[in-house]
């Protein structure tokens, strides 16, 4: 039986709502990030989508895939926001997960800046080529997405698990583009399956 040394049990004791940002150097950019959780084999690394930041995660996410396995929320500039379908049950759970982000946000301030969101914008513009090499990345990969995801639509999730040789894909059948915020326990304990 592994017994917990004293770095697990003290990541293990923080939550997303407590962990402290950490800041890391790499090419001349300072990157900032937060490690919480303790578990698995290997961290779980959580990139933002497109114009959030690291105060945009849901804790109740974060801290449910936490719960088996060290989850690290990564800061970079330019990323997004999420979209909830219009029903009721959406609109409810996109504002509950709202109010729980609100929490973090409030506290550190974090905003998008407009020259970030623009280069972030450049950036996925000039990024060519990743359709033709999906079948290259022959290490598993887990497809999920919203059926109602006026964003990405819910089509492109199903054909690229066609082309990914080693796919998995989910599909929420009354969700949109913010479906982790609207299935949190259901989709943590998916990815907590497809890790193990």
């Amino acid at each position: 039986m592994h017994s917990p040394s004293a770095r697990e049990t003290f990541i293990s004791a923080i939550t997303h709502r407590t962990a402290t940002t950490r800041f890391i150097e790499a090419n001349g950019i300072s990157y900032a990030y937060r490690r919480f959780g303790s578990g698995g084999t290997v961290p779980l690394v959580l990139l933002q989508h497109f114009r959030g930041n690291l105060d945009n995660w849901d804790p109740a996410l974060t801290d449910g895939l936490a719960a088996s396995r060290e989850v690290v929320l990564v800061d970079y500039p330019g990323v997004g926001s999420s979209v909830f379908p219009e029903t009721d049950g959406a609109r409810a759970a996109g504002l509950a997960s709202l109010r729980r982000i609100d929490r973090r946000l409030t506290e550190s301030k974090a905003q998008v800046q407009p020259e970030t969101y623009r280069a972030q914008l450049t950036a996925i513009g000039g990024f060519a080529g990743f359709w033709d090499r999906q079948q290259d990345l022959t290490l598993p990969v887990l497809v999920a997405n919203g059926a109602h995801d006026v964003v990405i639509h819910a089509y492109a999730a199903y054909a690229m698990s066609q082309r990914l040789p080693n796919a998995k894909i989910v599909l929420y059948s009354d969700a949109g583009h913010g479906f982790l915020f609207q299935h949190i326990e259901d989709f943590a304990a998916e990815v907590g399956r497809f890790l193990a």
